[in-house]
């Protein structure tokens, strides 16, 4: 079911179709989670008009990520960082959310702000993956 689920979503990034064999219990549940994600999202634009503490920011931006759709996700953590908050866990999410889109310079910039934002020294391996990372992608 994990293999079921991460596919489609692996495939809408890149733009690709590939054929799944699924029953019709695994695709009802496929369809049903999706649903219920698109709930979420719309029960908390609704309900926070833009104005989420950091814990609704992350569990927004995870359903985005399980939609497939990253640019959204990465828009919900701006929107908190724009709107003034600082919690170190939406600079470290937007970080790893940028490594996995292959911005890695971005990637670093956000584990720097956790240091330079909150003098944080506990993040030294998110700040070399992504730095090593981004001289493998040159």
């Amino acid at each position: 079911l994990i293999l079921a689920l991460t596919l489609p979503l692996l495939v809408a990034c890149f733009g690709k179709t590939i054929p799944v064999d699924l029953t019709p219990e695994e695709r009802a549940a496929i369809e049903q989670e999706i649903v219920e994600i698109k709930q979420a999202i719309l029960t908390y634009q609704e309900a926070n008009e833009g104005k989420m503490d950091h814990l609704e920011t992350v569990s927004l931006a995870r359903a985005y990520k399980k939609l497939g759709k990253l640019g959204s996700a990465e828009s919900a953590y701006k929107t908190y960082l724009n709107n003034g908050g600082k919690a170190k866990v939406i600079y470290n999410n937007l970080g790893r959310l940028y490594e996995e889109m292959e911005d890695y310079e971005k990637a670093i910039e956000q584990y720097q702000m956790i240091i330079g934002v909150h003098l944080d020294q506990n993040y030294p391996k998110d700040i070399t993956r992504a730095h090593t990372r981004a001289g493998e992608s040159k």
